[in-house]
């Protein structure tokens, strides 16, 4: 659900032309393969523009001063290593524009993931923003967000 509203946030951002940008206090200088940096290097106007504030140090390494607002507590290393790779398993699978390739994997990434303990206040939120959205009831990849069970499909859960 997390992932549907963030996709419109980044497709958004993409129109505008501009992200919301968490500086970070100290700066982090990230290593990357020569694939992953080349990557990043080809979609650096892209990733600037959801949020990422970084400078290329070198052949392979990056210094991240800023991330998008809703990473702000993840790894980046990690973050931006399951990015790229999603965005390459993407561009294998799906046929995409490149901006939205990056914000359908942009939105995997920083989606709240499936176990995590959320409180009434932030579920609550998460509907009234799911239903804010263009497309409420699937998520980019087709997959219903919401499903609907009757009377009769709950009884069904519950015979032995």
């Amino acid at each position: 659900m997390y992932t549907r509203i963030l996709f419109e946030k980044y497709i958004q951002n993409f129109a505008n032309g501009q992200g919301t940008t968490q500086q970070l206090l100290f700066p982090e200088t990230i290593d990357f393969t020569i694939t992953d940096a080349t990557l990043l290097n080809e979609l650096s106007t892209e990733i600037k523009i959801v949020g990422f504030d970084y400078e290329k140090m070198g052949k392979t390494s990056f210094v991240f001063s800023g991330v998008p607002v809703e990473l702000k507590d993840q790894d980046i290393k990690k973050t931006i290593e399951g990015l790229l790779e999603q965005f390459k398993l993407n561009e294998s699978e799906l046929k995409l524009k490149k901006h939205e390739n990056l914000a359908i994997s942009m939105a995997r990434s920083a989606a709240v993931k499936s176990g995590k303990k959320l409180s009434y206040e932030e579920m609550k939120a998460l509907v009234d923003q799911l239903f804010a959205c263009e497309m409420p009831y699937s998520l980019p990849n087709g997959k219903p967000t919401i499903i609907t069970l009757n009377l009769d499909d709950l009884n069904q859960q519950f015979d032995y």
